[in-house]
C-alpha cells in the first residue's frame, strides 16, 4: 500500500483511502503520506437528509452586524 501511495504522489495524484475504521489505520496512512481517507472512523453512512444537515451545520453562519455605541 505504501508503494502505491508513494507512486501516486510522484505522479502528482492524491490517494483516498477507503474503509478506515481505526485510529491505528489512520495513523499508518498519515505516516505513508496519505492525507485523504473515509470510513466508519470518521462517519457512518448517512441518508441524504442527514448528509445535508451535516453539511449545513458545518458552514459558519453569518453573524448580525453590531452597531458601535
Amino acid at each position: 500500500m505504501a508503494s502505491v501511495i508513494r507512486m501516486a504522489g510522484e505522479l502528482g495524484l492524491q490517494v483516498v483511502a477507503e474503509g478506515v475504521e481505526t485510529p491505528e489505520q489512520a495513523a499508518l496512512l498519515r505516516a505513508w503520506q496519505c492525507h485523504l481517507a473515509q470510513g466508519f472512523l470518521y462517519a457512518r453512512p448517512l441518508t441524504s437528509t442527514a448528509l445535508w444537515d451535516f453539511v449545513y451545520s458545518s458552514v459558519p453562519q453569518p453573524q448580525p452586524e453590531r452597531s458601535a455605541g
